[in-house]
C-alpha cells in the first residue's frame, strides 16, 4: 500500500490489517509519495481517479502485485454524462491497482468508529474489482454491492461477501 499525500496513520495501519485478515494477503507498506501533477484537475480541485490508477500501475514495484494508494484527498472520475464525479475508491476490474480516498468516508459519520468501518469496506471492495470481481446485486449487505455513490450504502453493508461473491472470490483467487 502506499499514501499518496499525507494519510491518517490509524486509517493506514487498519487497512493493512483488514486486507491481511480478509483476504490473507501480505501487505507491503510502500511509503508516501506525492499526489502527481498529471492527474490534478484544477476546476474542481480534485484528482482524477483514473489518471492516479494508471499512474500507479507505472510507478507499482515488481516485488507486488497488487498496489492500493490511500489518500485524503479529494478523487473523481467520469459517470455517465458527468464529467467530473467525486467518488470514494476506484480499482482497475481486474488489474493491479486502486486508490481509496477518505475524503467522503466521514460524510455525516456520527462516530469515528463509523468512518473507521466505511474505510475499510471501501478498502477492501476496491481490491475485490483488482481481483475481478463485479459489483453484486444479489445481496445488500454484500461488500461488492455499488456504493452508488453515497456513504449510506456503506454503512448497510456488512464486512463480508455475499455466497455468490464468495465463490467467485474463491475461484478467483485460486487461479
Amino acid at each position: 500500500m502506499l499514501r499518496l499525500g499525507k494519510m491518517d496513520e490509524t486509517l493506514f495501519a487498519q487497512a493493512r490489517k483488514e486486507i491481511k485478515d480478509f483476504y490473507q494477503a501480505e501487505v507491503v507498506d510502500l511509503g508516501e509519495k506525492a499526489l502527481p501533477q498529471l492527474a490534478y484537475y484544477p476546476p474542481r480541485n480534485r484528482y482524477r481517479a483514473d489518471k492516479l490508477i494508471a499512474w500507479l500501475l507505472d510507478i507499482r514495484p515488481d516485488s507486488v502485485d497488487f498496489i492500493l494508494a490511500l489518500t485524503a484527498s479529494n478523487i473523481s472520475h467520469t459517470k455517465g454524462e458527468i464529467e467530473d464525479y467525486g467518488i470514494m475508491g476506484l480499482a482497475y476490474r481486474p488489474g493491479r491497482s486502486g486508490i481509496v480516498s477518505t475524503f467522503r468516508v466521514g460524510k455525516g459519520a456520527k462516530t469515528q468508529a463509523q468512518v473507521r468501518d466505511r474505510f475499510s469496506k471501501l478498502v477492501l471492495h476496491e481490491l475485490g474489482h483488482n481481483f475481478g470481481m463485479e459489483h453484486c446485486a444479489n445481496s445488500k449487505h454484500c461488500l461488492m454491492r455499488d456504493a452508488c455513490g453515497t456513504v449510506k450504502t456503506l454503512d448497510s453493508e456488512g464486512k463480508m461477501v455475499c455466497a455468490s461473491c464468495r465463490k467467485r472470490l474463491g475461484n478467483l483467487l485460486r487461479n
